[in-house]
């Protein structure tokens, strides 16, 4: 457990729960592995929009400082449907438990809008948290287009999931993997990570030259795999791919399993 000096629990371990515990409701959630060039502290797919989280230990101008930081990632990246900056209460930095008493605890949230919009801010529990994020993304603006490509995805990481870690000691390794304890939510978000790593680097191959178009490596899994470790290592993004990569190395010699004649797009596939 990562505490700093005199036993305080530093705001990752809480990122880490917090994101485990939007995975356990079925949000596709992935928290930040460290980098050099700094990321998100928590980044939810929202089938197609994403959100990223920041959140911090209440003190003085906190709210100011999460306002600055969460600026500075929607002008940085245009993917960003939303921000929700949250405030962790100083009584957790010392908990026993804090995975425990985080799921007990109220925290302060708001949600900013990529137009512009900023909502008030708001306390509750975890699941307000993720009641707040599905609201979110029930109120944004889907194209016709974009919900039959979801359709179209959501039968794509069925197919995956059925397949991947269809042995028992594989979808509990999976499972591990996500850091879920079920192994059949394991497999299904495992499969939704592919797919969602898969839309990130199609939008990253039109923007950025370094990053190989999925076309020309679509038959070679492992060079997928070893592409989005280096996306991690040059360019960062490291929530999106670092994780999808090791749950891609876990398939057979081939193509992944259900991907194989689909164009997915990210959403919720449970």
């Amino acid at each position: 457990m990562a505490r700093a000096k005199g036993g305080v629990l530093r705001e990752e371990v809480y990122n880490i729960h917090l994101a485990t515990f939007l995975r356990e409701e079925y949000l596709n959630a992935i928290e930040e592995r460290r980098t050099p060039r700094g990321a998100p502290d928590i980044i939810v797919n929202l089938d197609g929009p994403r959100v990223f989280i920041e959140a911090k230990y209440d003190a003085p101008g906190v709210e100011r400082i999460l306002f600055e930081q969460t600026q500075k990632r929607m002008e940085e990246d245009s993917f960003i449907a939303a921000v929700m900056e949250v405030v962790y209460p100083l009584s957790l930095r010392a908990a026993a438990v804090p995975d425990k008493n985080l799921r007990a605890t109220a925290l302060r949230y708001r949600i900013r809008l990529h137009t512009g919009e900023v909502r008030e801010w708001q306390k509750g529990k975890p699941p307000a948290l993720a009641d707040a994020l599905y609201a979110l993304r029930d109120s944004l603006d889907t194209p016709k287009r974009l919900q039959e490509a979801v359709q179209i995805m959501t039968e794509a990481v069925g197919e995956a999931a059925l397949e991947l870690g269809s042995r028992k000691a594989d979808g509990e390794r999976i499972a591990g993997v996500v850091n879920v304890r079920d192994v059949e939510s394991g497999r299904k978000i495992a499969a939704l990570m592919v797919v969602n790593a898969l839309i990130f680097q199609s939008h990253l191959s039109g923007s950025e030259d370094s990053v190989a178009p999925l076309g020309i490596m679509s038959k070679n899994h492992r060079k997928v795999a070893a592409e989005w470790h280096r996306i991690c290592d040059e360019i960062n993004y490291v929530p999106i791919f670092r994780t999808a990569a090791h749950v891609l190395g876990m398939f057979p010699d081939g193509k992944p399993p259900g991907l194989r004649h689909r164009h997915p797009v990210a959403g919720r596939g449970a």
